[in-house]
């Protein structure tokens, strides 16, 4: 039986990543970073954010509430964003190494994920969640490759020898 994948692999310049390449510390921390996120849009998503006040204290829980609503906002929210945003910075470094390592162009490769990325937070900001960070992501993506492009000395002198 011919193995479909490997030949797709073969004859296509695009593929996921095999299993062995993958990072697996990576995809925890992605995970504990989303599990995060969840916990900390949990009151949004259960609709507890959207009650009246009167309708809060009057709730047999409300003392309950209280305290673990200012834990939430003391070790939950907020924290999980700059996990995911050190992922999204790595996940470009290791675009870039793996297409300079296999001869392909990875700009090209990263506009494309960045596209598909602005077009599924466009998606998600329409029909199911305001509060969507995947445009802002997919935005500032667009800038990341900004320093790689003109080089770093250009950043290095503009912070060294410009006017005060």
């Amino acid at each position: 039986m011919p193995d479909t994948i490997n030949d797709t692999r073969k004859n296509s310049n695009q593929h996921p990543v095999i299993p062995k390449e993958r990072h697996i510390i990576l995809d925890a921390l992605r995970g504990f970073a989303l599990f995060g996120i969840c916990l900390a849009n949990y009151p949004e998503f259960s609709l507890y954010t959207f009650l009246s006040q009167e309708v809060t204290h009057a709730m047999p829980t409300a003392g309950t509430d209280t305290v673990v609503k200012y834990l939430q906002y003391i070790f939950i929210d907020g924290k999980f964003y700059t996990i995911f945003s050190l992922l999204f910075g790595i996940g470009f470094s290791i675009i870039l190494s793996n297409t300079v390592r296999k001869n392909r162009d990875g700009m090209k490769i990263f506009y494309r994920r960045m596209s598909v990325l602005l077009f599924i937070g466009l998606f998600h900001l329409i029909f199911l969640w305001a509060g969507d960070i995947l445009i802002l992501y997919a935005f500032t993506g667009f800038f990341l490759p900004l320093p790689h492009a003109v080089g770093y000395w250009f950043f290095l002198w503009r912070y060294y020898y410009s006017p005060s």
